[in-house]
């Protein structure tokens, strides 16, 4: 069985907090990075960070939205207009 979060974990717990909220300012710009067609060793080349911590934002995003693959997480970064 997998385990998922609720959708939008933060709407379960903190039900006062926007969906724009949900991603930290870090992770919205990796977002976009990856929407531009970077990958992960390039993105922390360019913010001068370990290829690491990239791959835990990207973790993580997916865990807080509830999304399985980046495709869904540009669809909701679209639907909720994060970008």
């Amino acid at each position: 069985m997998k385990n998922q979060w609720p959708t939008a974990v933060s709407k379960t717990y903190f039900p006062d907090i926007d969906e724009d909220k949900l991603l930290t300012r870090r992770e919205l710009e990796i977002l976009k990075w990856i929407m531009d067609g970077l990958a992960s060793k390039q993105i922390a080349e360019r913010l001068h960070i370990s290829i690491h911590t990239v791959n835990a934002h990207r973790k993580n995003m997916l865990r807080k939205t509830n999304c399985t693959n980046f495709s869904e997480i540009v669809k909701y970064a679209i639907k909720h207009n994060l970008l």
